[in-house]
């Protein structure tokens, strides 16, 4: 035959067993085409259990290669650690009304807790977690608040840390509210006595006043928060 041939593999309608759910043809056909103007030729070649498999195909391999090392790059290191750590979290997530009696004039919106305008000044404890790796005497807690008021007012609050068993460090402070503002106040170099202990916040909710975001803070001089 002096015409050159050019195998194609052509797909043909499975037939025989069919293993994990992949077809195994018993025979498969090779089609032979040639150049214009000639004939072709259709010759079958028995094939005794062909596997039909994806990881046979080194595309495939290759992609799959190259998606796991791009996993090691973008992936962050489990085993990395800093010396300071901070956050921030709504008031609404971690506070509470002390008096349950007062619970009804008070409003858990989506970014803060509000006194309603009508009622009285209600008392509200806000707890923060420490971190056991984290310095006992250098922690920090910022407070922001918001005054819906016509005039100023202030909000006394006292932030506290440490352990109910071992002891317990208290500083009280005042935050000034200007008329339709917000403002914040920071408390630093908070002890929280142990490795174990945390913080926790109690504000005197003025009426008609937010107690919006929380942000807080630990320091470790090992660098493992």
């Amino acid at each position: 035959m002096n015409r050159k041939m050019r195998p194609d593999w052509r797909a043909r309608p499975p037939s025989g067993n069919k293993r994990h759910g992949l077809f195994q043809p018993r025979t498969a056909y090779m089609h032979l085409s040639a150049p214009a103007g000639g004939t072709h030729q259709l010759r079958k070649i028995p094939i005794s259990d062909v596997e039909i498999s994806m990881t046979r195909n080194p595309l495939s391999t290759t992609t799959c290669a190259l998606a796991i090392g791009l996993a090691f790059i973008v992936a962050p290191s489990l085993s990395s650690a800093a010396d300071s750590r901070s956050q921030y979290v709504a008031a609404t997530s971690v506070c509470h009304v002390v008096n349950p009696a007062q619970a009804a004039q008070v409003r858990f919106r989506h970014l803060g807790v509000f006194n309603m305008p009508q009622g009285s000044a209600v008392q509200v404890a806000c707890s923060i977690p420490g971190d056991y790796q984290a310095n006992t005497d250098n922690g920090w807690i910022r407070i922001q608040a918001r005054n819906y008021r016509s005039g100023p007012t202030t909000m006394n609050c006292t932030v506290s840390g440490g352990k109910r068993s071992l002891g317990v460090n208290n500083y009280p402070d005042t935050i000034s509210l200007p008329a339709n503002d917000s403002a914040d106040k920071i408390w630093q170099d908070i002890n929280k006595v142990n490795a174990f202990g945390h913080y926790n916040i109690v504000c005197i909710l003025p009426p008609n006043v937010e107690l919006s975001t929380i942000w807080f803070g630990e320091h470790d001089t090992g660098g493992l928060l």
